[in-house]
C-alpha cells in the first residue's frame, strides 16, 4: 500500500512545509538582513526606472525582477518577497523528490527530501529572500531537464541559475559534461569524433541556446552599464573579500565540516555504487560545485545551498544501499538509530536557526529603517546601511564598497541625506582608517545629526543636509 501511495508522502510533507512557513510568519518577525535588502532594493529600483531604491552593479537581476512586481502591487514587500523564495524552496524539494524518483527509486526520493529540508542552512535560508534558493531551483530543473533529454529547456534553466546567483553558472559546465559522457564518450579520441559528427544535434542543440540567452545577457550589460562584462568583473572580485576569506586549516576543512555539523548523515554519500551513470548524473554536479566553494577564500555555509539537494539525494542512496546490505535486525535497528539520532540534531539546528529572526517588531525599524517615511524629506540618501530600502521608497545611492571608493562617491553625488553605519567600513588599516575619518568630518559639515540609532550593539547614524 505504502509503495503505490508514496507519491502523496511528497503532497503532505509540502504541506508539512507551508504549515512549518505560516508558524514562522506568526511567531517571527523578518527583519531583512544586508543581502536581502538589497535585492529588495533593486526591485524597487528597476519598477521605478531608477527613481527610488537602491542599485548594485554586482548583483544579478533575476532576484530584483521577480521581487519587484510585488513592489508594484502594493502588497507587504517583506512578507510577499519571503513567499517567493518558500515557493521555490517547494519547488526545488519536489525537483529534487522527481529527480531521485526518476533516476533511483521513491524510497531515495523521499529521504532525499527530508534530508535536504532538514539541514539547518537550507531551514534558515528557505526564509530568506536571498539568490540560493531559486538558483538551487534551476539548477535541479536543469538536471532534470537533461535526464528528460530536453536539451534546449535545460540551457534555459542553465542560464536561469547563472542569471539568479552567478556561481550557479557551474551547472552549465555540469550539463555539458554530463551531455558529452550520455552521447559522446567512448574509449579513445577518433570514436569520440566520430560520434560527434554522427550526432551533432545534442550538444549544439544545448550550446546554441545558452549562447543566444547569454548574448541578451551581454548586450544588455552593454546597454545599461557600457561594458559587456564589468558587472561580472566586478562580482568576481567578491570571491575574496575582506570579511568573509578563511585561511589556514579551514581555508580546506570549512566546508566538509560544515556540512558534516549540519547534518552528520550526509556522510552515507561516501557508500554509492562505485560505478553507474546515474549516480554521475547527481555525483558531477554537486563536485563541480563543492570543488569551486572549496577553491574561492570567501566562504559561507549559505554558499552551499546549489549542491544541497544532489548531496541529499547521494546520501539518501547510501543510506538506502546501506539497509539492504545490512540484513540482520541487530545492525538495521543501529543504522535506524543513528538515522534518529542525526535528523534529531538537524531538527534542533533547525529550530535554534530560527533565533536569527526577531519574536517581534524591534523599535528601531519605526525610528530607523522608516525614519524616511516618518518626516516630509524628498532627495537622494547616500547610505552606508542599505537595510531602509527595503522599508521606505525612497532613492538611496550605496557608498560602503570601501572607504576610498566610499569618499570619492561622497565628494562626487549631490545628497540630501546621509545613512552612516561605522560597521560598514570594517577595514583597519592606517590608510583606511585615515579615509574614514575624512568621511565623517565631510557629512559632519555639510549635514546635521538627525538620528542615532544603536541597533544589535552597532551605531547608525542619520544626517539631514543643511539648509543654505
Amino acid at each position: 500500500m505504502l509503495n503505490k501511495h508514496r507519491d502523496y508522502v511528497l503532497f503532505f510533507f509540502l504541506v508539512i512545509m507551508l504549515c512549518v512557513k505560516i508558524v514562522i510568519l506568526l511567531h517571527k518577525y523578518h527583519e531583512p538582513i544586508w543581502d536581502e535588502a538589497v535585492f529588495m532594493g533593486m526591485g524597487k529600483y528597476i519598477y521605478s526606472g531608477g527613481e527610488l531604491g537602491l542599485w548594485e552593479a554586482i548583483r544579478p537581476l533575476g532576484l530584483p525582477l521577480i521581487l519587484g512586481l510585488f513592489w508594484i502591487i502594493g502588497i507587504d514587500y517583506i512578507t510577499s518577497s519571503g513567499f517567493i523564495i518558500f515557493f521555490f524552496a517547494g519547488g526545488s524539494l519536489v525537483l529534487t523528490y522527481l529527480l531521485a524518483k526518476d533516476l533511483f527509486n521513491k524510497r531515495v526520493a523521499i529521504i532525499a527530501i527530508v534530508l535536504t529540508y532538514i539541514t539547518p542552512f537550507f531551514f534558515l535560508f528557505s526564509n530568506r529572500v536571498l539568490t540560493g534558493i531559486p538558483a538551487m531551483f534551476f539548477c535541479l530543473a536543469a538536471v532534470y531537464s537533461f535526464t528528460k533529454k530536453r536539451l534546449a529547456l535545460s540551457a534555459l534553466f542553465c542560464f536561469l541559475a547563472f542569471f539568479f546567483r552567478y556561481p550557479a553558472g557551474i551547472i552549465l559546465i555540469a550539463i555539458g559534461i554530463l551531455i558529452f559522457i550520455t552521447y559522446y564518450y567512448e574509449n579513445s579520441t577518433r570514436k569520440i569524433i566520430k560520434n560527434l559528427k554522427k550526432n551533432p544535434r545534442p550538444i549544439l542543440e544545448f550550446c546554441l541556446t545558452f549562447l543566444f540567452l547569454f548574448l541578451i545577457f551581454l548586450s544588455i550589460n552593454k546597454l545599461f552599464y557600457g561594458s559587456f562584462f564589468q558587472p561580472l568583473i566586478e562580482a568576481s572580485a567578491h570571491q575574496s573579500t575582506y570579511i568573509g576569506n578563511v585561511y589556514g586549516l579551514d581555508y580546506f576543512i570549512y566546508y566538509p565540516i560544515a556540512l558534516i555539523t549540519a547534518n552528520a548523515l550526509f556522510l552515507a554519500a561516501f557508500y554509492i555504487p562505485a560505478r553507474s551513470k546515474k549516480i554521475l548524473i547527481i555525483l558531477v554536479p554537486f563536485l563541480l560545485f563543492f570543488f569551486y566553494f572549496q577553491l574561492i577564500p570567501h566562504k559561507t555555509e549559505r554558499f552551499l545551498i546549489p549542491l544541497l539537494p544532489f548531496l541529499s539525494i547521494l546520501a539518501a542512496v547510501g543510506i538506502t544501499r546501506a539497509w539492504k546490505k545490512l540484513r540482520k535486525p541487530i545492525f538495521r535497528i543501529i543504522l535506524i538509530m543513528a538515522i534518529l539520532l542525526s535528523a534529531t540534531f538537524s531538527i534542533i539546528g533547525c529550530i535554534n536557526s530560527l533565533k536569527a529572526f526577531p519574536d517581534e517588531e524591534p523599535d528601531y525599524v519605526s525610528s530607523y529603517y522608516m525614519f524616511f517615511d516618518n518626516i516630509d524629506f524628498e532627495g537622494v540618501i547616500l547610505t552606508s546601511d542599505p537595510v531602509p530600502a527595503a522599508y521606505t521608497d525612497q532613492k538611496y545611492i550605496h557608498f560602503y564598497s570601501n572607504p576610498e571608493d566610499g569618499l570619492k562617491r561622497l565628494k562626487t553625488i549631490e545628497a540630501d541625506a546621509f545613512i552612516y553605519h561605522p560597521g560598514a567600513f570594517p577595514w583597519n588599516d592606517t590608510k583606511s582608517l585615515k579615509k574614514l575619518e575624512i568621511m565623517k568630518e565631510f557629512i559632519r559639515e555639510k549635514s546635521y545629526l538627525a538620528l542615532n540609532e544603536t541597533i544589535r550593539g552597532e551605531t547608525r547614524e542619520i544626517y539631514i543636509k543643511k539648509s543654505e
